[in-house]
């Protein structure tokens, strides 16, 4: 071995107060008419998510809730959200929400480009293509997923959680928003 080592970093990483008002601007300089968003009902309920909505609709962006996530990321999520990013023709996706929500959406970008299903990319490099640009916007402290190549999704049938890592996981623009 040469010593050399490789860091490899996000494009661009929001943080601070109102950091949210940068979703819209964000999604529309990645080209997006239409976002699908990713994240549970009880942020939805709870408002948290009000921020992000306001700042896509002033951007003209239209945002296609999926807000289906819970607990932690399963199979049927992808399966459902997959179907609705595809009939939506969204072409970015918005996470919001803690790891689950996260990876989800993680696991749903690299879906939307690469054939088969994800339980054909377990293990790390097996993904082929980029997914579609995905913004993260994390409510919770210490998954660290919205700066990671890695997704963990839960196969329910076999009862096995697969940990996919490819650089294209990686968000394209993970965001730090303070509570």
């Amino acid at each position: 071995m040469n010593g050399s080592r490789v860091f490899q970093m996000p494009s661009v990483i929001h943080f601070g107060n109102n950091a949210a008002a940068q979703t819209g601007p964000e999604a529309k300089r990645m080209g997006a008419k239409k976002v699908l968003l990713v994240t549970d009902a009880i942020l939805m309920q709870a408002g948290t998510v009000k921020p992000v909505l306001e700042s896509l609709s002033a951007a003209g962006v239209e945002a296609v809730i999926f807000d289906k996530v819970a607990s932690e990321p399963i199979l049927a999520f992808i399966d459902e959200g997959l179907k609705l990013l595809r009939k939506k023709k969204c072409e970015v996706i918005v996470a919001v929400g803690g790891g689950s929500s996260i990876d989800t959406a993680k696991a749903l970008s690299v879906m939307a480009t690469n054939p088969g299903k994800i339980q054909d990319y377990m293990g790390l490099g097996k993904i082929g293509q980029p997914g579609l640009p995905l913004i993260a916007i994390p409510t919770t402290a210490g998954t660290g997923s919205e700066v990671t190549i890695f997704t963990i999704i839960t196969d329910t049938t076999r009862d096995v959680k697969m940990l996919i890592g490819s650089p294209y996981m990686c968000p394209v623009s993970p965001w730090w928003t303070p509570g």
